[in-house]
């Protein structure tokens, strides 16, 4: 089948235009009216876009107008692409005119920081407000509202038509250089992200788009999934994309921050059947929010609770499994470039092991000059996929050769995480590359270090970072995020972690901090943390704590 979003999304509101497609607190949006708004919108898009897959941008909050301004996109043939809403002018500056955006929706809160850098940006010829309470639309802006209040039932088809070579694209988050635009075909992305089935009620993709739709006559297949990230980054868009695909409601949170009572009330509410999250810094407070008041809550409908992009530490998940006692935690290994690498399954009862993970579908690993290793127990290399690559960065050929890679005959996505074949066959995911530590010729992964320490009771969260050294060129610092009313020492620390480490890999000094630095996305703030630690170092505090391991 040649997928496009908007072709399965106009079948589904055709075929069931009463049922929810997006909830958000008390706003529910219907299939029929999602369907309506956004025809009104993609007619507007293409209307003043240059023509055929041209740029639309969305700057916006977690807001049904999200999703309604990719499915306009995808209606009119043009390009849709996220923007980080905590970037400041240079970086939104430097995105948006990366894109080649030609038009931009956007919350009225952020005209102010749009209206900084609208003379740079000379491509953008469309800007869209999405209105907020307390923020007018400049007069500059077109109101989100005038166009989509316009809206119809006849599905727009621009004049170059659509089909699944159109492409999406999803800009990373620039966490080790400036933000990337994964350009992902929506034939491909469509299948990535499920295809038009239900993973956790046990329906396959769609082989074709008339059984899609008789399936879903037919049978309860549809899903209700609560999405906690923000639809900004892929942790939050894919499942989503992917849930509409199947006919399902998305849930969207109403609060700035991420409020854990509040996700847990809509989940109850709206009978979420799986919550999407990403690592500790979505459940951690999702846990205690259980520990403090779980039996506020009926949560007997979740069936699955997933993350992706960080991964959960062992008590974390039980603390979940307790309270969604028909649930099982599903920790994703995958990408922005890549669909899924593995997973790991904890189910009720199990005990878990952190980063352990059973390959997907395409999984490879690469080696030090290239070449794809047998999959076989001691094998560390590089982890890649070669099912769903994308067609590459955009506007850089460099990086999309080191990345997306033909290696006899078959192109491997290889995003840059290293990982090492365990005796049961499992993979045990080492870190990035990039977060990677040299030690005295040691290679140390970050993640790998971070994981261990957080299986110490008193520790919350830990980010780990390779400080300079004289004699070892550089040694291991943890940053640690403490338990309530809990210490630890770095004796502590280190006789629990060398029961799960190697002696090279330990932590050389620690400072414990209020709160771990993370990222919008869940993953931890490396740069933050590493100009933090440097400071210090120019003048150590009281807080910061070094010792001589060997």
């Amino acid at each position: 089948m040649d997928w496009n979003f908007a072709t399965v999304w106009e079948a589904i509101a055709a075929l069931q235009p009463d049922r929810a497609a997006i909830i958000q607190g008390d706003d529910i949006v219907t299939w029929k009216a999602f369907n309506a708004g956004a025809n009104a919108l993609a007619s507007a898009l293409a209307d003043r876009a240059s023509g055929r897959q041209a740029k639309v941008g969305t700057y916006l909050r977690n807001a049904p107008a999200f999703l309604t301004t990719y499915f306009a996109a995808y209606k009119a043939g043009l390009v849709p692409f996220n923007i980080n809403f905590r970037y400041g002018p240079d970086e939104l500056a430097y995105l948006i005119d990366d894109a080649d955006a030609e038009a931009i929706v956007f919350h009225a809160e952020f005209a102010a920081s749009v209206d900084l850098v609208r003379a740079r940006l000379p491509k953008v010829t469309t800007w869209i407000a999405v209105p907020q309470s307390g923020h007018a639309v400049p007069s500059w802006a077109l109101p989100f509202d005038d166009i989509t209040d316009r809206a119809t039932a006849d599905d727009f088809a621009a004049p170059w038509g659509r089909c699944g070579d159109d492409a999406m694209m999803l800009y990373t988050g620039g966490t080790t250089g400036m933000p990337k635009g994964v350009v992902w075909r929506q034939a491909d992305a469509f299948r990535a992200t499920g295809g038009g089935g239900n993973a956790v009620g046990g329906v396959a993709p769609m082989d074709d788009l008339a059984q899609g739709m008789a399936r879903l006559a037919a049978a309860g297949a549809r899903q209700v999934r609560l999405i906690c990230p923000p639809l900004m980054h892929g942790a939050g868009l894919s499942p989503a994309q992917g849930t509409l695909s199947g006919g399902g409601s998305v849930i969207l949170l109403q609060s700035r921050g991420f409020d854990a009572a509040e996700a847990w009330t809509a989940a109850a509410r709206h009978r979420a059947e799986a919550v999407n999250i990403v690592g500790a810094a979505f459940a951690v407070p999702l846990a205690e929010a259980l520990e403090r008041n779980g039996d506020a809550w009926d949560l007997s409908c979740v069936k699955a609770i997933f993350s992706s992009g960080a991964m959960l530490d062992g008590q974390t998940r039980l603390t979940l499994l307790h309270y969604c006692t028909n649930a099982v935690v599903i920790d994703k290994l995958g990408a922005s470039e890549i669909s899924s690498l593995a997973e790991a399954i904890t189910r009720p009862g199990q005990a878990p092991e952190t980063a352990i993970f059973a390959p997907a579908k395409g999984f490879a690993l690469i080696g030090e000059t290239g070449e794809v290793l047998e999959i076989k127990p001691g094998a560390r290399g590089q982890l890649a996929s070669s099912y769903l690559v994308p067609v590459g960065y955009y506007k850089d050929a460099r990086k999309t050769a080191e990345t997306f890679r033909e290696i006899n005959g078959v192109r491997y996505a290889v995003p840059g995480d290293f990982a090492q074949i365990e005796a049961d066959g499992h993979v045990r995911l080492l870190g990035r590359n990039s977060q990677c530590i040299n030690t005295g010729g040691e290679k140390v992964f970050a993640e790998e270090v971070e994981e261990a320490l957080k299986t110490h009771p008193a520790v919350r969260d830990a980010a780990v970072i390779g400080v300079p050294d004289r004699r070892f060129g550089a040694t291991v610092f943890a940053v640690l995020e403490l338990q309530p009313a809990a210490s630890v020492t770095l004796a502590d620390l280190l006789q629990h972690a060398a029961t799960r480490l190697a002696s090279y890999k330990l932590p050389r000094g620690m400072r414990v901090v209020p709160r771990v630095a993370r990222l919008a996305n869940g993953k931890i703030d490396y740069r933050q943390i590493k100009a933090m630690i440097e400071a210090d170092a120019m003048s150590p505090g009281p807080d910061i704590t070094t010792a001589g391991v060997t």
